[in-house]
């Protein structure tokens, strides 16, 4: 006899070898009783006492751990990559997803748990980050740590010839694309407008700058019917129609160039490039200026005299001002901070669920059920956005509300 169902039912066993069994699934989180009856065949019966027993609920993310390739490893085997993982949980798994640059890629739904598991994803050659996450039949999510890959895949030589063999010289064209070709940025004034230079460009075309003194290169590394790869300074990006970059290549923190697909036909790429960089001239010019420019003392000295020093007077109250004008300004510094603080705090999902969970706690006390499950459901959005190393923090405490909303009132037992 027991009350798995919130009503107390008979049910018949199983046995095995002199020993009795049953079996149930689909229990909630919850308090249960159960009790064994017995009687043999002549008629004597007798009865266990009741015993009873807790279900908790699964509050336990699923673990996720990369297999290969590893990380900051090298692709070279083939175009299709082999993304390899195992993930473990207490429950079963519903869904797993490959991440590709921060981007949901796909998404499998039959996952065995610790075995090993499998995505395969054809990538041009560039640098990528990747990652996998799953969801447990309990809802909870989690993430693997984000590994990057480089694939580097040269495809055999076909040994296709170009033309059909013989066939009369000279006649030309028959499709082919055209040779690749350099272009020197440097000498196109346009480049540095506000509109940039665009270019039609096809597959191993290279374009040139100067940096700092050093010739940069840009490269189209591969052309295909919806994407572009390109190198520059020796970074692959891979460009979709629209999409527009800018890039820092000497690392000082100011932007360098600019690159902007605008389209892709017929086996050509329009692309816009324009470089931030000052020219040459420029900087030739300005060291000339400053190697030009007189001392401060000798202009001071052919304009007139040196200033007279201030009097003691003067000094003490242009110093009264200054130590004025910085109190001013720490206390408006001070003021502006608090306030970022404040806002900050009210978008930040750790903080959010510290205070509703506060909330819950004493709604909870008052007995005010209702409003107290209607905090819960946004406290459990709240605690998914979190990240892995601030869960632990507050997880004792969501697991004592999230039991405290699901236990119900214990039932009479037959």
């Amino acid at each position: 006899e027991h009350n798995f169902t919130g009503v107390a039912a008979n049910y018949s066993p199983n046995s095995l070898n002199n020993e009795y069994y049953y079996s149930y699934t689909g229990i909630e989180a919850g308090n249960y009783t159960y009790r064994w009856y017995m009687n043999d065949s002549v008629g004597n019966a007798n009865r266990t006492g009741q015993w009873a027993f807790e279900v908790s609920a699964d509050v336990t993310p699923p673990n996720i751990s990369i297999t290969s390739p590893a990380n900051s490893s090298t692709w070279s085997s083939s175009s299709t990559v082999t993304f390899t993982y195992n993930v473990t949980d207490n429950g079963n798994i519903a869904n797993c997803s490959l991440s590709i640059d921060g981007s949901v890629d796909q998404t499998g739904t039959s996952i065995t748990k610790n075995t090993p598991q499998t995505f395969s994803k054809s990538l041009a050659n560039a640098q990528y980050n990747w990652s996998v996450s799953c969801y447990d039949s309990a809802g909870y999510m989690n993430s693997s740590e984000a590994y990057y890959l480089t694939v580097s895949y040269t495809a055999p030589t076909s040994g296709e010839t170009s033309s059909g063999g013989g066939g009369g010289g000279g006649g030309g064209g028959g499709g082919g694309s055209s040779p690749p070709r350099e272009v020197n940025l440097d000498i196109r004034p346009e480049a540095t407008s506000e509109e940039g230079i665009t270019l039609s460009q096809t597959q191993y075309d290279i374009s040139r700058f100067t940096l700092d003194k050093e010739e940069q290169v840009i490269e189209i590394k591969k052309l295909r019917d919806d994407s572009v790869t390109i190198d520059v300074a020796g970074m692959s990006s891979i460009f979709k129609v629209g999409n527009k970059r800018e890039f820092d290549i000497n690392k000082d923190g100011i932007r360098d160039i600019s690159i902007e697909l605008k389209k892709i036909e017929g086996g050509r790429a329009e692309i816009t490039y324009r470089i931030f960089a000052r020219p040459k001239e420029e900087q030739e010019e300005t060291g000339k200026e400053a190697a030009e420019e007189e001392p401060e003392e000798e202009k001071v000295r052919r304009m007139g005299e040196m200033p007279a020093p201030l009097t003691r007077q003067e000094s003490m109250f242009y110093l009264a001002a200054l130590i004025i004008s910085s109190s001013l300004l720490a206390a408006v510094l001070s003021h502006h901070a608090y306030h970022v603080r404040k806002i900050k705090r009210a978008n930040d999902p750790f903080y959010q669920s510290i205070e509703m969970i506060k909330e819950i706690n004493l709604l909870m006390a008052k007995g005010s059920i209702k409003e107290a499950k209607e905090i819960y459901s946004r406290l459990q959005l709240a605690y998914r956005k979190l990240p892995k190393d601030m869960k632990p923090i507050i997880y004792r405490e969501y697991v004592k509300v999230q039991r405290g909303i699901r236990k119900k009132p214990r039932k009479q037992v037959r």
